[in-house]
């Protein structure tokens, strides 16, 4: 099996041109150095050829040295072949060349992190480090080389010498210019505007001239002007600050190439001595002119650089001074004089730029309250030397309270004293209203969570817009039940007369500003109320007040039902400002949640009060049959008894004693159907709850009279255990019989499956241990409730009875709630269930009002016994059945 075939992948096209690009340079600079050559010194002042290829590896990647040193290599052999330089010798200054480059540019990309920038000190200083260490390095295998090819008649050193010099000379003139250009620098003269254009030119041509006058002149030896040397030192200068790296490095090499020229050829200042001492000479001026120039360029770029960076972080301070609303000071502690900036210092305290105040009138802009809470906090950071923060109050130009924020700092000099405090004012004003309509928001929504009354929340609605819009008057209209007019919610600083006038008054398109815009269901903003046709109807009385504009918002519920209107006034004619249009819709919502929130109470009320008349009913209905009963004893007593009267009175003579007891009897029996007939009527009978004084033991009497019959009907037999002399409780007498009633039929219905003799239900009342609550308990000997169903037996619609809703419990609940109690069930140990009811007792005060109110108070009376009389003793007990 044959091994698979290497695929060659051809270099891109790019790396190709640049390739053909350096091998052009490279034997362009060989040419150059073999024209620019002493006779007979061997050596040429400027070798560019290894300048050339250590500019290529710093500007290529890695992966394209090795096409440019095979695409160089033939042309070197050829230029050195053609200059009767030997191919092994020729071969060798290629390893040398090659090693040089190589040295030069992967030390300077290690450390520079890639292409070393000529705008930048550190790396001008690395990349002619890294050039001329690689220069040195490379000289000795390349004197080597000559040494071991016996080469030429020159001495190791003296080789090693020449090359150094050559080759430093072109590190710091020719690799500068390749990378000053190979950055855009021809966009950059294509981008340039001609007086750019222009003083390039005029540079150019002065180094040029300058050049030629300097270096081409005739005079040589001991005669010359050493002072001309410096003449091209201003040019070289004005191309540095004025164009950069590329000014520096192109100018430098010009002046370079011109002087070696003339000094090959025997004119200027470089022909006095040896051919080895003129290259020298010129090597080491401009080897230096060039790294002091190239330093200098680095220098002052990393300076405009900084000075740009500089200017862009302040605007962007300044755009974040004024953006934020800050007002920057700076204090000389040796001094009074506060030096205070920014925009914002002169809106608020009327200075421009860059102001010198003193430190008195800086102070006296804080709220005389608060200043000297912050000349403590600048004091305390003058002697510990730590920054300080506070809140405080400032008074503004025009005599308005804001809030500021103060932050400052101690700059200390060599010798750790207090020297200089420098610090900001922020307006928080902003931060702090909303601070305080966040705060005032929750006040309104707590009133509401805990049912406060609807005028009281509705006016702390209205009092919180009015505290964060000084001199704004602030109502709530609400739409009366009958939908046609408005009834004022709240107004508190609305004239009398003026909130008098809106009671009553009609919704419709031209009823004011609240009225229309209940008729419309949209704001409606009346600027000037004196010309606005809105306000026909009242012009004059709000005139007559001093209210000259009106902004009003419908009020509407999330159902999109119409609740009302909230309006703030103005003592001026004017449209509201973005923050009042917010400030009114943070009242609208407030004040809908508000009336909302009380409409649904209502209604749940209204549905509650339903559901127990429902109750009621339904628990009427199940007795209809012993009620029946209970009836008819007492009117079966009265027929014959009427009857016994009739023949009484037929007897001659009449028995008037007896006559008498029959009558008697027939008045018992009409008050035991009309007390029958009255707690059912009072337990169907609908309408809003009458909270009085009443006495537990009496109500349950009542309520076991009304069960008698059922109890009967079950052969349940009633043991009472009631306490003498309980506290009153202030309930509602109807539902407390409802309660009692569920509780007894209930208990009815868990012994329904006992034994006849163990039907046995036993009731109780007495007070809680601390005497501040009275207590009942229900007690039944029946199945019980299951541990896991003791609290759910209280839920809605839960029931283990077969055509039962499962409310009763649920109501009964909610009823002791109601009054401020509980009721709870527990398992008996032995056997059964015991329903407990816990209602507070009555305080003395309630006890004092009723008896002031005439009501006498209330008496424990009959339970239904046959003799119509209960005697309760303190802890005794009494059947029923």
């Amino acid at each position: 099996m044959s091994a698979p075939e290497t695929q060659v992948v051809p270099p891109p096209a790019h790396t190709l041109r640049v390739a053909a690009l350096v091998c052009a340079a490279y034997c362009a600079a060989t040419e150059l150095g073999f024209a620019l050559t002493f006779r007979p010194y061997p050596g040429s002042p400027l070798w560019a050829p290894n300048a050339i290829l250590l500019a290529a590896f710093l500007l290529t990647p890695v992966r394209a040295w090795r096409l440019l040193l095979l695409a160089v290599l033939p042309w070197h052999l050829a230029l050195q072949l053609h200059a009767g330089v030997p191919l092994l010798m020729a071969l060798c200054w290629f390893v040398s060349n090659a090693c040089e480059a190589l040295i030069g540019a992967a030390l300077a990309r290690h450390l520079t992190r890639g292409t070393p920038r000529l705008d930048r000190f550190a790396a001008v200083g690395i990349l002619l480090a890294c050039g001329v260490l690689a220069v040195v390095l490379s000289s000795f295998l390349d004197a080597g080389f000559v040494a071991l090819n016996h080469f030429g008649e020159s001495r190791y050193w003296t080789v090693w010498r020449t090359r150094v010099f050559s080759n430093i000379l072109a590190t710091t003139t020719v690799v500068p210019v390749i990378l000053a250009w190979s950055r855009g620098g021809l966009a950059a003269l294509r981008k340039a505007p001609p007086w750019r254009l222009l003083e390039v030119v005029v540079v150019a041509m002065a180094v040029m001239t300058v050049s030629l006058l300097v270096f081409g002149r005739h005079e040589a030896g001991q005669g010359a002007t050493p002072a001309l040397l410096y003449a091209p030192l201003p040019l070289l200068l004005w191309a540095s600050v004025r164009f950069g790296p590329r000014g520096a490095s192109t100018s430098v090499m010009a002046i370079v190439l011109v002087a070696i020229w003339f000094a090959v050829h025997g004119r200027g200042p470089f022909v006095a001595r040896s051919p080895e001492a003129n290259a020298l000479s010129i090597q080491l001026l401009f080897a230096i002119v060039s790294v002091t120039l190239l330093s200098l360029t680095a220098v002052i770029e990393e300076r405009s650089r900084v000075r740009d960076s500089a200017r862009r972080k302040e605007e962007h301070l300044r755009l974040a001074l004024d953006a934020a609303r800050m007002i920057t000071w700076e204090w000389p502690l040796s001094g009074e004089t506060v030096v205070v900036s920014s925009k914002e210092a002169e809106r608020r305290m009327g200075v421009a730029g860059e102001a010198k105040i003193t430190l008195a009138r800086l102070l006296e802009t804080i709220h005389p309250t608060d200043r000297p809470a912050v000349w403590r906090a600048m004091a305390l950071a003058i002697e510990q030397g730590s920054p300080y923060e506070t809140e405080f109050r400032v008074i503004e130009r025009d005599g308005s309270t804001a809030w500021a924020l103060g932050r400052g700092k101690v700059l200390t000099d060599q010798a750790g004293r207090p020297e200089l405090m420098i610090g900001l004012r922020a307006d928080i004003t902003e931060r702090k209203r909303t601070e305080a309509l966040i705060a005032g928001e929750n006040r309104v929504l707590a009133m509401i969570a805990t049912g406060a009354p609807l005028g009281d929340v509705l006016e702390c609605v209205t009092c919180l817009v009015e505290s964060e819009s000084p001199g704004l008057l602030c109502s709530i209209v609400l739409l009366h039940e009958d939908g046609k007019h408005m009834r004022v919610g709240a107004a508190p600083s609305l004239p009398k007369s003026f909130a008098s006038a809106i009671e009553a008054a009609s919704v419709g398109p031209r009823s004011g500003a609240c009225g229309t815009a209940m008729y419309r269901r949209e704001a409606v903003i009346s600027s000037d109320i004196l010309v606005d046709p809105l306000w026909e109807g009242c012009r004059e009385l709000a005139s007559v007040h001093g209210l000259r504009a009106c902004w009003s918002m419908p009020i509407i519920s999330p159902r999109e039902k119409l609740l009302g209107s909230f309006a703030i006034y103005s003592r001026e004619p004017r449209v509201p400002k973005a923050a009042e249009t917010r400030l009114i819709e943070i009242g609208t919502q407030l004040a809908a949640i508000a009336v909302e929130r009380k409409r649904a109470e209502r209604e749940s009320h209204e549905q509650q009060r339903q559901v127990r008349h429902l109750s009621r009913a339904a628990l009427l209905g199940e007795l209809t049959g012993t009620l029946a009963h209970e009836l008819n004893q007492p009117l079966s007593s009265i027929l014959s008894n009427a009857q016994a009267g009739q023949r009484l009175f037929n007897r001659e003579p009449i028995d008037v004693a007896e006559l008498r007891a029959i009558l008697a009897d027939i008045v018992a029996a009409e008050r035991r159907a009309t007390d029958v007939i009255e707690r059912v009527c009072s337990m169907l009978r609908k309408g809003q709850s009458a909270m009085a004084l009443v006495d537990l033991n009496e109500v349950l009497c009542e309520t076991l009279q009304l069960s008698n019959g059922d109890l009967l009907a079950r052969e349940v037999t009633v043991e009472t255990r009631l306490t003498r002399s309980l506290p009153p409780v202030m309930a509602d007498r109807v539902q407390l019989q409802q309660v009692l009633l569920n509780l007894c039929v209930n208990a009815g219905d868990a012994m329904a499956d006992a034994p006849t003799g163990q039907r046995r239900l036993t009731i109780a009342t007495g007070c809680s241990s601390n005497g501040a609550a009275v207590e009942l308990t229900v007690t039944d000997h029946g199945v019980g409730i299951p541990a896991d169903q003791l609290d759910q037996v209280f839920e809605p619609f839960f029931t283990s009875k077969e055509h039962h809703l499962g409310l009763g419990l649920s109501i009964c609940r909610s009823i002791a709630r109601a009054h401020g109690g509980r009721l709870w069930a527990a398992n008996n140990a032995e056997g059964g269930a015991s329903f407990h009811v816990s209602l507070p007792a009555a305080c003395a005060t309630c006890t004092r009002g009723q008896a002031a109110s005439g009501r006498e108070p209330a008496q424990t009376t009959a339970c239904g016994l046959p003799d119509r009389r209960c005697a309760v003793p303190a802890v005794g007990s009494g059947l029923l059945g």
